[in-house]
């Protein structure tokens, strides 16, 4: 189990930073921002990417949530939108009148999973709708 996680790691951060490279081109500064959830993937890949640059590109990786990376990914402030989830058609529409072009690549998906201790004295049954 522990192999096959390494290797998914792995392979999200190679992932990860090949997004990188080509922003790279186009950028001095490479500015990424967005959720958290996907903020220590994005810092782990820029860290690499700048070791492997030998610091002749800079990258700058802050949080600003999905929905607010989105607003300053569509008004091209930003070089990378770090996304939980897909763009929404609202945000398509920003993007598209400000000639945003883009292109979503999944890294990985994210899970919630919720767990009761067998010693609580307040729940004996959680529904899925619950």
């Amino acid at each position: 189990m522990k192999k096959r996680l390494n290797w998914l790691l792995r392979n999200i951060f190679r992932s990860a930073l090949s997004l990188l490279i080509p922003a790279a081109l186009y950028a001095q500064t490479i500015r990424i921002d967005g959720s958290s959830t996907v903020y220590p993937i994005s810092k782990k890949a820029v860290n690499d990417f700048q070791n492997l640059m030998q610091g002749s590109i800079k990258a700058s990786v802050t949080i600003s949530g999905t929905g607010g990376g989105f607003r300053k990914f569509c008004r091209d402030e930003m070089d990378i939108n770090n996304a939980s989830r897909p763009i929404l058609k609202q945000e398509m529409e920003v993007c598209q009148r400000n000639n945003v072009q883009y292109l979503e690549l999944p890294l990985a998906y994210d899970a919630l999973t919720v767990l009761v201790n067998p010693l609580n004295n307040w729940v004996k049954y959680f529904s899925v709708g619950e």
